[in-house]
C-alpha cells in the first residue's frame, strides 16, 4: 500500500531537520514524505533540500505564503498533492520511533482513523538532545515506564469512550494520526475556516464520525516524542 507521511511545519527549521532525520530509521521503508510548510522562510527550504538529496525516501516540499496560522489549508494542499492511498500525519516538533510507519500500516483499516499517542519531552531533554542520539535511535529510551503506563491507561479510556459513543472523544492528535485518503476526502479534508490555533483536529474527527469513519486508539503502541517549545 502506497503511504505518505505529512509533516506540518511553520518556521521551525531545526525541529524539522530533527523530525526528518528520525524518519531515516523506519523499519517500513516504502513511503514518501511531504513537508506541509505554512509560510516558512528560506532556511526551512534549505533543510528540505538537504534531505531531498540524502533521505532514503522521496521528500516533497508543499509551501504556501505566510498569512497567519493556516495549518488546515497547507495540510489539505499536501493531501491533494499525493496519490498515496494512505496518509499519516505528524508535526515537525515530533520525533518518531523506528516502528512509527509500520505500526500505522499494520493497524490501518478502511473507515477508521488511527489515533496515536505522544510522550512529552522536557525542556532539558529537548535542548540536550543531540543529532547523534536521533540518528542512532537513542532518544527512544527517553520513554519511561510511567509514561508508557499512562499511555496504556489513555488507551483503555479511549476504548470505553468508543464503546459508549462519547461525544468529542477520544482526542486525536494531529502529530500522530492516520487514515485512508479516500476516507479523508469523504469529508473534504480539514475545514479551511479554522484560522489560528483551534480544534481543527477534533472537528475533523467529529465530521468523520458522521460518515462512518471512527477513531481507533493505538496510543499505547505507536507514539511520538514531542519536543518542548514555548
Amino acid at each position: 500500500m502506497e503511504c505518505a507521511v505529512i509533516i506540518n511545519t511553520a518556521q521551525r527549521p531545526q525541529f524539522l531537520h530533527r523530525s526528518l532525520t528520525a524518519l531515516y530509521r523506519q523499519s517500513q521503508r516504502d513511503f514518501q514524505v511531504l513537508v506541509a510548510d505554512d509560510g516558512s522562510t528560506r532556511e526551512t527550504l534549505q533543510v528540505v533540500q538537504s534531505h531531498q538529496e540524502q533521505a532514503p525516501f522521496p521528500v516533497t516540499h508543499i509551501w504556501q505564503p505566510k498569512a497567519g496560522h493556516r495549518r488546515t489549508e497547507i495540510l489539505n494542499k499536501a493531501v491533494g498533492s499525493t496519490s498515496a492511498e494512505y496518509i499519516i500525519f505528524t508535526d515537525c516538533d515530533s520525533l518518531v520511533p523506528s516502528w512509527f510507519v509500520q505500526g500505522h500500516l499494520q493497524k490501518a483499516r478502511l473507515h477508521a482513523m488511527l489515533c496515536g499517542g505522544r510522550i512529552k519531552l522536557t525542556r532539558e531533554q529537548t535542548e540536550s538532545l543531540s543529532l547523534a542520539a536521533i540518528q542512532s535511535g537513542a532518544f527512544e529510551s527517553l520513554a519511561t515506564r510511567r509514561q508508557r503506563r499512562k499511555l496504556l491507561l489513555t488507551h483503555f479510556k479511549n476504548v470505553v469512550y468508543l464503546l459508549i459513543r462519547k461525544k468529542r472523544r477520544p482526542h486525536n492528535l494531529g502529530l500522530n494520526m492516520s487514515l485512508y485518503k479516500s476516507d479523508l476526502e469523504s469529508v473534504n479534508g480539514y475545514d479551511n475556516l479554522f484560522q489560528g490555533w483551534g480544534n481543527e483536529d477534533g472537528d475533523l474527527r467529529e465530521r468523520l464520525k458522521k460518515v462512518g469513519v471512527w477513531p481507533r486508539s493505538i496510543c499505547h503502541e505507536v507514539f511520538v516524542f514531542h519536543q518542548w517549545h514555548p
